[in-house]
């Protein structure tokens, strides 16, 4: 991110901790414990979250770890996946459906519940519904998602700062895409 856009980033504020006597959210107890692997995925050598509203990291290039957007622009993008906006067509029609042909299912070694992807983005599954099979995105940890539906022609994006636990459906979310939806 150039230096001339940083003063319009919301910092990231993270997942308040829960309740007393709640159990832990499932992904947050397998971050914190330094056996696991999602310990050692998001807690690298200086702790991804100890610099995640620091400039330097919002100028860096940091594959899966930094993307910055707005929710139109995210929304823009996967519009872009399915057809031309604005003289822009990121995929073509093959590389569509090869985006949305499962190629990885399981359970996910590093998050610890069950995922599915295609080539380069998630699919839709229960933890992560998106706007039910057919879709193709990404959710975020706390809380934001992209995706498109091809079969429904839609495009979405939601991005937050606050972030909630990684391990449960994120109720903002998936209430902005029902709401999306029921209009239709």
């Amino acid at each position: 991110m150039p230096e001339s856009e940083m003063d319009r980033v919301a910092p990231l504020v993270l997942a308040p901790p829960p309740a007393p006597g709640a159990p832990p959210d499932p992904l947050a107890a397998l971050m914190l414990d330094p056996n696991q692997l999602a310990h050692k995925a998001f807690f690298v050598p200086n702790g991804l979250f100890a610099v995640m509203n620091d400039r330097s990291a919002w100028a860096a290039q940091i594959p899966a770890a930094n993307g910055m957007s707005t929710a139109h622009a995210l929304a823009t993008i996967y519009a872009a996946c399915l057809a031309e906006v604005h003289g822009v067509r990121l995929l073509s029609a093959r590389t569509l459906a090869d985006a949305t042909t499962p190629q990885a299912e399981g359970t996910d070694r590093v998050l610890g519940f069950a995922s599915r992807f295609g080539l380069g983005f998630q699919l839709s599954y229960p933890l992560r519904p998106m706007a039910g099979p057919g879709s193709f995105g990404h959710y975020e940890l706390g809380g934001s998602v992209g995706f498109a539906h091809p079969e429904r022609g839609v495009a979405f994006g939601c991005v937050v700062n606050q972030m909630l636990p990684g391990g449960v459906v994120d109720p903002r979310s998936s209430a902005l895409i029902e709401a999306v939806f029921a209009a239709a």
